[in-house]
């Protein structure tokens, strides 16, 4: 548990709420704030233990992998980065790489893939399938400007201090190489009844993305369509949403 937290994207210590511990959807019932200077919406405090994260998820039998795979659409995302990538072979890099869903993809056409995991149990899990992974950056430090894709799918929404991360994380890449990031877009907060402000401390924007993205000085090339359509606000995102992009001001 850490005290009430500054902005991790522009350090500003001035905010406001922005959701209230006791809102309808305030699952964990963890404030969120929002800063004064750039809007960027945090989790108040940082209250969360991955010592035994993905012990249980770590049992899963490849039948159960097989069938999340086909639920989040990972072939065709895959397809899609592949397409708007232009990599068609190459080293990839999956920070927080859990369970190994977008690994195991582009392993299976041929890529040399590399997952960066702090669970035993998830790092276990994966080399019983010959999945090469490491428990942080640090073990790692050769491979600087080495891949050509770097992935980091539903993870900086859980990370004290996501920019500092991702700054170490795209040292990774190739001068020309691309990074793929996912996050929950929080414009579907309203319509979710159940918003997760333990797990995730950062609630990112599309623009906010965008702007954190920038700011690393990387240049935004596409967005690519959300699969994870689990949720009811998931659907709602990808059937609505995702075709008034270019219309709404997200």
């Amino acid at each position: 548990m850490v005290g009430s937290r500054i902005c991790p994207l522009c350090n500003c210590a001035r905010n406001t709420v922005f959701m209230k511990e006791n809102a309808r959807n305030n699952r964990d019932h963890i404030q969120l704030l929002k800063c004064a200077d750039c809007g960027f919406v945090f989790s108040k405090t940082v209250d969360v233990d991955y010592t035994d994260f993905g012990k249980s998820a770590s049992k899963q039998t490849k039948k159960e992998l097989a069938e999340i795979s086909k639920s989040q659409n990972i072939q065709r995302l895959v397809d899609e980065i592949i397409s708007k990538t232009s990599v068609r072979q190459g080293k990839v890099l999956d920070f927080g790489c859990g369970v190994g869903l977008m690994l195991r993809e582009f392993n299976r056409r041929g890529y040399d893939v590399l997952g960066v995991e702090e669970s035993t149990a998830f790092r276990t899990m994966l080399a019983e399938n010959d999945i090469p992974t490491t428990a942080s950056l640090s073990d790692i430090k050769g491979l600087h400007n080495s891949f050509d894709i770097v992935i980091a799918k539903d993870v900086i929404e859980h990370l004290e201090y996501p920019l500092q991360v991702l700054n170490e994380v795209i040292s990774f890449l190739k001068p020309e190489g691309y990074l793929y990031v996912r996050v929950p877009n929080r414009f579907a907060y309203p319509f979710h009844w159940a918003v997760d402000t333990k797990g995730h401390v950062n609630h990112f924007t599309p623009a906010k993305l965008k702007k954190l993205i920038a700011g690393m000085g990387l240049k935004f090339v596409s967005s690519i369509r959300v699969y994870d359509i689990s949720s009811r606000a998931g659907r709602l995102y990808d059937f609505i949403f995702w075709k008034l992009r270019y219309f709404l001001p997200m």
